[in-house]
């Protein structure tokens, strides 16, 4: 392998779990450190499926993947549900898309994000939850982050179906 493209995967994933570990840190980033993050982690993907393409992988060169460890808020009891599928926006989308709905559709409010996740579990289908994020939050309908967010609602539904 590479050294220097080692040191750059290395750098990247200690720059990462740094940041998993400071939540406030990771919710203050500017939007071109965002990009920045996100724009490293892209090329790296590449270089790393490239690598498996291009080399046949035995059992004595697979690497175990690290796991960046992060703390998970429990929930209550009340936010329990019967519907063995539950809508979880962590779950549900990458690290990015999570912050990026949480700071320009949910004013950077996790209780709001909770709040609008059990009553969308509460609902039995994508019209419905439609209907209500549009009564509720009162977003803009042709901002590109609402219809990414709609485009999340609508595959939990799918999936849940």
């Amino acid at each position: 392998m590479n050294t220097a493209r080692d040191a750059d995967i290395i750098e990247v994933l200690s720059h990462l779990e740094q940041l998993m570990g400071d939540r406030q840190k990771l919710s203050g980033l500017t939007r071109n450190e965002v990009v920045d993050i996100y724009d490293r982690l892209s090329r790296l993907s590449g270089v790393l499926f490239r690598l498996a393409l291009a080399e046949p992988m035995s059992e004595a060169k697979l690497i175990t993947p690290t796991t960046i460890v992060s703390e998970q808020k429990e929930e209550t009891k009340e936010a329990e549900t019967a519907a063995t599928v539950r809508f979880d926006l962590r779950k549900q989308v990458s690290t990015l898309d999570y912050f990026r709905f949480r700071r320009e559709l949910f004013q950077d409010n996790d209780m709001l994000i909770r709040e609008v996740s059990m009553e969308l579990n509460a609902l039995p289908s994508v019209v419905d939850a439609t209907t209500y994020l549009h009564q509720r939050m009162r977003w803009k309908e042709d901002d590109p982050t609402v219809n990414d967010f709609a485009e999340v609602v609508s595959d939990f539904f799918r999936r849940r179906g």
